[in-house]
């Protein structure tokens, strides 16, 4: 697992790499001028080492370019991977919450003052209140487990 320290550590990477390849698109402009300004005496060699240079700042950049690429998609997949964590983590809360309220729901209904058809005062009634509350719990995790929910 990822963590939000290793997270952390691939956004500075990030950062660098993006004021890297700035820099180094500077130094592009900047050495194509060197490479036509006509003022400065050059030797051949200095125009071979221009040439080299400027070859070379381009494989720069587009390294640079490839390396950002790659650290945009791993941590792409990361978001992703924590987002599909998050998801199951919501879908356990919300099945253990969609079963806590059921039995809830039965016991408030015959906690209400009015009246109902079986006595409220005879041991019976809390075993049919209990077995009620189990029997909705019981269709409501069969529908789940049919629908491939649980």
């Amino acid at each position: 697992n990822v963590t939000n320290k290793q997270l952390e550590n691939l956004m500075e990477v990030e950062k660098s790499l993006v004021y890297f390849l700035a820099a180094l698109k500077g130094n592009d402009n900047i050495i194509k001028k060197l490479f036509r300004l006509p003022a400065i005496k050059r030797f051949e060699a200095d125009e071979e080492l221009l040439e080299d240079l400027i070859i070379e700042n381009k494989q720069a950049v587009e390294t640079t370019e490839l390396y950002t690429n790659i650290l945009e998609s791993i941590t792409t997949s990361y978001a992703s991977l924590l987002s599909n964590e998050m998801n199951n983590t919501m879908k356990t809360l919300t099945l253990f919450t969609v079963f806590l309220t059921l039995p809830t729901l039965v016991f408030s209904f015959f906690g209400m003052n009015v009246p109902l058809p079986i006595d409220d005062h005879s041991y019976i009634s809390w075993i049919i209140v209990i077995g009620l509350s189990l029997i909705l719990v019981s269709i409501v995790g069969a529908f789940l487990w049919r629908k491939q929910k649980l």
